[in-house]
This record gives structure tokens, sequence and C-alpha cells, in this order.
């Protein structure tokens, strides 16, 4: 199911009681979080032996002291079962001798304890009580995931199904020499409100490592520390993962059954990178400014506090979010897959004077009622000159923000919506203060504020590196976005001025279509045509800004649309970054995007007609470039 259908289901179809707890049915076994920290089972003489078992459990998502759900999990024989499961970890080369008993009441299929990459696809079926043995080495270094699913029905629930899937843990090779990291495993938990309706929708959560924002790990770096992570997906969506303020080098991608370590030459430098479902990401980064910062997906229902409502009560209303002030947004404003990261200064270290601002811009945040039919659009709108515009004037998306590069800037934003709002610079490397996470960015007592309805808020940075960037809602996510609170940021070198005739934005983001949310281009299903000259390179600046929606983007040659046609372009940036010259190369037009991404190509058109498509999961849509 769509995972817009199950915020759908959580915004609109659930009436309002009052709070109580859900009636979790009771497991007799209570699961332990597992931080990925350390290994299961016995290493000796090159032999990893570890036994595992998968057994009907309960645990705490959120607090230790609140409420225990209920799934299905992996342990160790004699210890209490872990949420993820036990983590596998060990040199390559090593052999796993494992066993796993099934302690649960339905069949067990267990699915990745095997070689990975030599074409071996074991797969473990266990009727309940049996015990299975398997014995493989893993030769292979990289990230990979092991998970399970019980037969129900003579069909095979590894995904969940309503039951509370969390049957899954990281299984990782090491190479010589590996250096120490953190693993961060994604699972997904969901329940159907009333077993005997599945009309009315599901309670679910994203967690990483068992736990959902504000009872994730936080952590502390000093300015210059390096920092390892891994991430692993053993959930059966993407998600793009997205740090504020820094950019991270990605050493190594994976999918279920290979893992690439990069080289020099082409380790990506990003701000977003889409993690594939029980694939993995590598990935290095060393903070260079103090302050509070958070690393997060970017798909706004995977970090929407309505999460908290399957904890609360089923039956909460999550639409507008409750009131509360802007020193608790980041606890009672946010949920799911988020990770709070605190990084002090050098010793020694001062924060230098702001610069005088060179560039003024004052960004109107406006609202129009029955824009989307019953529905309110917001939008960004700039004010030129000393004429403010009307009230209710709304572009979605916003106006694209043209800065330059290395000159100071100062935004005044204004808040005309009826609610709190607050921007998010994505990709800037900015003080953290600036950054948008309400109540969280900036340090000590001195944390960022909701811009309140009728206030306003200055933002000064000064751009590092011109590229392509947005400039986005970053409170009550999912509706603002939903409603229009996206828009393009370009940083220019020194010097370059924004020629719209031959330098075009390309953004994906979400639309409303007869009370339906949609996947919209440039904020039309139907974009009008564009314009280009034959033989003159054009750069396509491409950004997605959806709720949850992946989107496929093809560009495809005279007016057909099978694979053999794709047009080739060139691409030069990844998330306002610029590619080394290994990585800016000549290649087939098409592109997987994740929210929170930003590509650019450079694309000379010959004499015709080019169709651009681009697809979703809820959307086609047909854009004509003629020359």
């Amino acid at each position: 199911m769509p995972l817009v259908r199950w915020i759908a289901s959580v915004l609109v179809v659930l009436p309002a009681p009052a709070l109580r707890a859900p009636a979790f049915a009771p497991a007799a076994v209570l699961a332990r979080v597992n931080d990925n920290t350390r290994p299961a089972g016995i290493l000796r003489d090159g032999v990893l032996t570890v036994k595992l078992v998968a057994q009907r459990a309960r645990w705490h998502p959120a607090d230790e002291h609140g409420v225990a759900v209920p799934g299905d999990a992996f342990g160790e024989e004699g210890a209490p079962p872990l949420i993820p499961g036990p983590l596998l970890r060990a040199p390559a080369g090593t052999r796993v001798d494992a066993t796993v008993r099934n302690a649960l009441p339905e069949t067990l299929v267990v699915i990745g304890l095997h070689e990975r990459g030599a074409g071996v696809h074991d797969t473990l079926r266990l009727p309940p009580g049996a015990t299975g043995r398997v014995s493989f080495v893993m030769r292979t270094p990289g990230s990979y995931v092991y998970y399970g699913g019980v037969i129900v029905g003579g069909k095979v629930l590894d995904d969940g199904g309503g039951r509370g899937y969390q049957l899954v843990g990281a299984m990782i090779a090491d190479p010589p020499n590996a250096r120490t990291d953190r693993v961060f495993l994604v699972t997904f938990w969901n329940r159907l409100i009333d077993s005997t309706d599945a009309g009315r929708g599901e309670r679910f959560l994203f967690l990483f490592n068992g736990k959902i924002w504000p009872f994730t790990d936080r952590f502390t770096y000093r300015v210059g520390d390096t920092v390892r992570w891994r991430v692993l997906d053993g959930s059966a969506g993407q998600h793009p993962l997205h740090l504020h303020g820094f950019y991270y080098h990605v050493d190594s991608r994976g999918d279920f059954e290979h893992d690439s370590v990069y080289d020099a030459v082409h380790r990506r430098l990003v701000v977003t990178e889409n993690l594939p479902s029980l694939g993995s990401v590598s990935f290095t980064w060393v903070p260079t400014r103090a302050g509070n910062w958070v690393f997060h997906c970017h798909k706004a229902a995977h970090t929407s506090f309505t999460m908290r409502y399957s904890l609360l009560n089923v039956d909460s209303p999550a639409d507008p979010p409750p009131d509360h002030d802007a020193a608790a947004h980041a606890r009672d404003g946010m949920s799911g897959l988020m990770i709070g990261i605190a990084v002090l200064p050098s010793p020694g270290g001062a924060t230098a004077a702001a610069p005088p601002a060179r560039q003024r811009v004052r960004l109107m945040v406006q609202e129009r009622p029955g824009f989307y039919y019953d529905q309110p659009g917001f939008g960004y709108t700039i004010a030129r000159g000393d004429r403010s515009p009307a009230a209710d004037s709304v572009i979605i998306p916003g106006p694209p923000l043209v800065l330059t590069k290395g000159v100071p800037a100062e935004i005044t934003v204004v808040n005309h919506l009826k609610h709190p709002t607050a921007v998010h610079w994505h990709g800037i490397e900015l003080e953290s203060f600036y950054d948008g996470v309400a109540g969280w960015s900036g340090a000590g007592s001195r944390t960022a504020p909701m811009i309140a309805s009728r206030d306003s808020f200055i933002v000064r940075f000064t751009p590092p590196r011109a590229g392509t960037f947005i400039y986005h809602t970053h409170l009550d996510d999912v509706r603002q976005l939903t409603n229009g609170l996206y828009a393009p940021l370009i940083i220019l070198e020194p010097g370059e001025r924004w020629d719209p005739a031959t330098d075009h934005v390309l953004m994906i983001g979400g639309a409303r279509q007869l009370g339906r949310y949609m996947v919209a281009l440039n904020g039309s299903l139907q974009p009008p045509p564009l314009e280009l000259q034959a033989g003159v390179p054009h750069r396509f600046r491409i950004i997605s800004m959806t709720v949850d929606e992946d989107a496929d983007v093809f560009f495809f040659a005279s007016g057909a649309t099978s694979d053999s046609s794709v047009v080739t372009w060139r691409a030069i940036a990844k998330d306002g970054a610029t590619l080394p010259g290994g990585q800016a190369t000549d290649r087939p037009a098409r592109l997987h995007i994740g929210p929170g991404e930003t590509y650019d190509f450079v694309f000379t058109p010959g004499v015709g007609e080019t169709r651009v498509v681009v697809q979703s999961a809820n959307t086609s849509i047909l854009h004509v470039f003629a020359r």
C-alpha cells in the first residue's frame, strides 16, 4: 500500500476522542532495542558461530516506560529477542555457521543467510518448532540484510501485512583494516487499526535501530572529527538520507546481493542519498561548524509527528499538529526516521561575526483559501522593491531564489499563513541557527524559533558554492509540502547571470487534484511545451520535493517513448556539488530521483521534439520540448 494512503488514513479518516493507549495484544517476551554496536555469536579461528531464534515479542519503540508494541523478532538463543535482529559482523573470509529455531506458531521463511554475489540464494523454510542450519563464507566485503517472513494463508508475509514485521537484521563483512563506524538499520512497523476492517487504515512507525525520533540515539562530535556511518534498509521502501548543514562522501552502496566500494574517483559528494530497499550505503563526513544538526529520511511522511498517534491513540486527529512552543518543536513536531547531532566547537575555536549583507530578499509565505478546492494553497512569493505582493498570491512551486556564491545574503521570511512555519535551506552550508529546525537548530539556549503567523525571521548566510539547492518548509511537513511550500534555490558563480532561456528548472513536487495528492512537474500535471534552441547546450536542474514518492525521469527523442530512444545528456552536478571529471560523463538521459535530491545535466537538443516523461507511483507526466 503506498505510504500516502497510510498518511491519508491517519490524517483524514480518524475521528477525535480523548487520548487512550491502544489495545495491543500482549506478548510474553520483551525485546531489547539493538543499537548494532555488538556483533552476535562467537568468532573463533575464522568461524562465526551463531544461534538464532525467531519468536513473538513486544518492545518499546519510544520511551522505555511507554507503550510496548508487538512484533516478531530474531534473537540469540538464551537471550532476549532484539529489534532489529542480531548483528552478524566479522572480517571478510569468515565462515558463518548458523542455526535458526522457529519459536513462532507459523511456518518461518528466512532469506539472506548465504554468500553474497555468488549466485546462491539459499532460503530456510522452518515449520513451527523446527531448527535449520546454514553454513557459508562471507567472502565479499559489504553490508547486507537478512530477513524472515511467516506463511499465513499460503502466502509469505515478509513486509508486515499488518503484523508488526521486525524479522530483519544486518550482516557485515569487513575488509582488512576496517575502520570503526556506526551501523543503523531502518525498519518499518505496521498494524491494522481494526483487524476486521482493513479500510480503517493502519498505524505505522519508521525506525532507526528500533526507535523513533526523539528516542533515537543522539551523537556528539567536535568540529574536525571524521564520522563514519553505514545505513541498511530492512523495509520495503526507499529512503533518501539527508544530512543538514554538511556534505558527505558516499564510500559504498549496495543492494541485497552486491555492495560496491567506490574508489576516490567515484566517491559521490552529496547531502541526500537514496537508500534502496534491502540495500545499504556507507559514508564519511566531517563537521566543520558547531551547533545542532539532524540526519533524517527526506520523505516527509517518514518523519511525520503523526507516528506518535500510533502509540497514543489510534483515533486521534493529526492535522494540523498540536499547539506547542518552539522549544518543544523538535520533540512534538517530528517523529520517525531522524537522528540528532550536536557538534561542539574545536578547542579554542571562535565563531566569526557575520559579514554585512550585500544581497537582500524579502520572502513572503502566502496562503490562498480554496486553491485546491476545499484545501488552501501555500506558496512562496518574493517581494520586489518596496511593493509587497497581494496577501493571497500563491505560486507553486515557489519562484527560483537566485543568489551569488560568496556574497553575504539576508533573507527576511514573512509568514502570512494561519499557522506557524519554518524554512530549511536545503544543501546550504550555513550557521546552525538558520538551518530551519525549530527548537533544535542553533546551540544551547539559542535555538531557532517557529515563525509564527504574522511574524518574520531573518536568515543570514554566505553561499560557499554555486549549484542547485532547495528552500522548503520544515514544519508540519506533510501538510505544508503537499499544499505547496517548496521552491528552487539557485546559487550562481560571481559575474554569472541566470538565463531561463537556456537554464531550466524541472521541479517534481506535490499538487492536489480533486482532493488527491498527485505528483506534479513545475506545479502542473500537464506542463506546457518548452521551446528550446537546437544545437545550443541547455542546463536542466532536476529537483524532487515530493512528500513520499520516488520518480523516474526520461528524455526521449523524436516523439518516441521506448527505452532505445532515450537521448544522451551530460551529468555536471549532484545536490549542488559540481561533479569531478571522472563522474561528469555523457550518459543515457534517464534518472531515478528521491525527495530531497537535485541533479544537474547539460542536454544539447537536435532538430525535432524531445518528450520528457516523469513517472511515479500515481502519476505519469508528459512534457514536450519543441525546437
